[in-house]
């Protein structure tokens, strides 16, 4: 139903920002406006399992967001979901591309889940370019599981958690 509606929801926000000349009113009528497609994104993305729905959404997204004075994390959000829907589709060199903006935008901490997971996806891939001789996709998915070890690897040796920390070693390597 959110789906459904999110697009009519849509008009009411539209219609108040246009009759009104008061900035806060408008910015919370816009956080309307961002907040409804980023929640249906999310709901396509998990709920649904349509990821294709989910980049559908998003299309566009950061150009609605800019002005706003949370755009970071709205930013950082539509991002998670974009590479959660990547991974799913088995796009895995878009999957890290976004997966990097979100660790810029949030740290390394925040997403390391993120980053461990699509390692594994990004391992399986080439092993499987590995068995079928297909050097073409090695070197596509190889420089992407390079950058995202290089993020797991300084996090870890980074982190305050001694734990974590002896983890580090094995990452590098």
């Amino acid at each position: 139903e959110i789906q459904t509606t999110s697009d009519q929801i849509a008009t009411g926000p539209k219609a108040a920002i246009a009759n009104t000349t008061n900035e806060k009113q408008k910015n919370r009528y816009r956080q309307m406006l961002v907040r409804t497609p980023l929640l249906a994104a999310g709901l396509a993305q998990s709920a649904q399992t349509d990821p294709k729905r989910a980049l559908q959404i998003l299309d566009g997204y950061e150009q609605t967001v800019q002005a706003l004075p949370n755009a970071d994390q709205l930013l950082s959000d539509a991002l998670q979901t974009r590479v959660f829907a990547y991974m799913d589709l088995g796009e895995n060199v878009k999957a890290t591309d976004a997966l990097v903006d979100l660790l810029q935008k949030r740290g390394a901490n925040e997403g390391i889940k993120v980053v461990y997971d699509l390692l594994q996806r990004l391992n399986k891939e080439i092993d499987k370019a590995y068995a079928k001789n297909d050097q073409a996709k090695v070197k596509e998915l190889a420089p992407n599981r390079a950058v995202l070890t290089g993020f797991l690897a300084k996090w870890a040796s980074e982190n305050k958690d001694p734990k974590v920390k002896e983890m580090a070693y094995g990452y590098q390597a």
